[in-house]
């Protein structure tokens, strides 16, 4: 009876079911890898789950019960002495957790970027554009502009040093020379450049010379050569003695003529000197002329009287000078007639920087030339020749003398057929 009532009970378990069974998951898990650390720094990572629910974790640690959904994590910037700042390579990541699973997310870090901050004192407000010689740890050398961070992942020991500056019509340099720092990973550096002035300046004044007179002041200590064209101020001088020469010069149909050309001045550190060289000025008739034209196939004399053989290349030269030193280069127009008929017109232009006031007849450059053809060299054959034709050089006083020949008729010229 007793086993009768056992297997009954059993019977009745067996369609009841086992009610010790776990029920289903609902939840996932989580584990956090990290790498590219140095020894001896462990970050930290916050963990957002899907529900709102906040968590923090460490390296290789197993987040449990986490809800089903997107899971976000926010590393830390792990730091310690001697070894600096690591940064991740994001700055969160964000990953499913599905339910009954376990998500992995490897975590990369790297050494945080380190940031130099520069500035200068001692200078002018009105100074620029400064710039500063870097050195880095491995020997590599760049330029950077100060006051604009400078940023690096590279660690170690870095120079500054600031280049030297204009401003004010003086030098500056840097007073301590090189700066060195010691960064690590993640470093904030503030380092600051002492500036000093170190030349002087020297305000050239000089009465009696008109407004934008180009008169050239050079000033002169050993083998150092400075010069400026008019008055006013040249900087950036080494301090000391200087000598100021100066000269005549004719512009604007004036002659401007120092009273000394030479004068010594003294320059200070930081102060900027003054220099007095006075000027007198006198009107004067500015002129350039053609001096001398002729045709040449190998040899002539300047008045051109050496015959020329008939149907042969010729060269054509013409010669002009004037009375005062000047920058002008004006065209010539040369005409050919073949009695009263017009061969050829050629305009020449300058090759020379000016009209020279000595003979130029030994320098090709100096004079006007061109190139006359065999088929134009013909008995017969006449020239006239005209200096600026169009009258552009406006300080020319007398035009006149810009014709050749003189009385504006064209000259013969010797041209002889000769045997074969």
């Amino acid at each position: 009876m007793r086993r009768s009532l056992q297997a009954v009970a059993a019977l009745l378990l067996a369609a009841c079911g086992d009610t010790s069974a776990p029920p289903p998951p609902t939840t996932g898990n989580l584990v956090i890898l990290a790498s590219g650390l140095p020894n001896g720094l462990v970050p930290t990572f916050s963990i957002k789950d899907a529900a709102g629910g906040t968590r923090t974790a460490a390296p290789n640690d197993t987040v449990r019960n986490l809800p089903p959904g997107q899971t976000v994590i926010t590393p830390n910037q792990p730091t310690a002495a001697g070894i600096g700042r690591w940064a991740p390579a994001r700055e969160q990541y964000e990953l499913p957790i599905v339910i009954g699973g376990t998500a992995v997310e490897l975590v990369q870090f790297g050494a945080a970027p380190i940031i130099v901050n520069t500035r200068a004192t001692g200078l002018p407000t009105s100074a620029e554009n400064i710039t500063l010689s870097v050195v880095a740890p491995d020997g590599t050398v760049s330029i950077a502009t100060l006051g604009v961070p400078f940023v690096t992942a590279q660690p170690g020991s870095w120079t500054f040093e600031g280049r030297q500056v204009s401003a004010t019509d003086f030098l500056w340099a840097s007073q301590d020379g090189p700066v060195k720092r010691d960064v690590l990973p993640g470093d904030t550096a503030n380092i600051t450049i002492p500036y000093r002035v170190i030349s002087g300046a020297l305000e050239i004044v000089a009465p009696g010379v008109d407004s934008g007179i180009p008169v050239t002041f050079t000033v002169t200590q050993g083998q150092l050569t400075r010069s400026r064209v008019g008055p006013g101020v040249i900087p950036e001088l080494v301090p000391g003695p200087w000598e100021i020469r100066t000269s005549a010069l004719t512009a604007r149909r004036t002659r401007y003529t120092p009273v000394s050309s030479t004068q010594n001045a003294s320059v200070a550190l930081g102060e900027r000197g003054k220099a007095t060289l006075s000027f007198t000025s006198v009107p004067v008739v500015t002129n350039f002329w053609v001096d001398a034209v002729y045709l040449t196939q190998s040899v002539q004399l300047r008045d051109g009287s050496l015959p020329l053989v008939a149907e042969r290349d010729a060269l054509l030269r013409v010669i002009l000078r004037a009375n005062e030193p000047n920058t002008w280069r004006p065209t010539v127009r040369a005409t050919l007639y073949r009695d009263s008929t017009v061969l050829a017109t050629y305009t020449l232009n300058a090759t020379a920087a000016s009209v020279d006031t000595a003979d130029t007849e030994g320098s090709l450059n100096a004079t006007w030339n061109v190139r006359v053809p065999a088929a134009q060299i013909v008995p017969g054959l006449r020239v006239l020749v005209q200096a600026d034709p169009s009258r552009a050089i406006n300080e020319d006083d007398d035009a006149s003398d810009n014709v050749w020949p003189r009385n504006g008729q064209p000259q013969p010229i010797n041209v002889t057929r000769v045997a074969p």
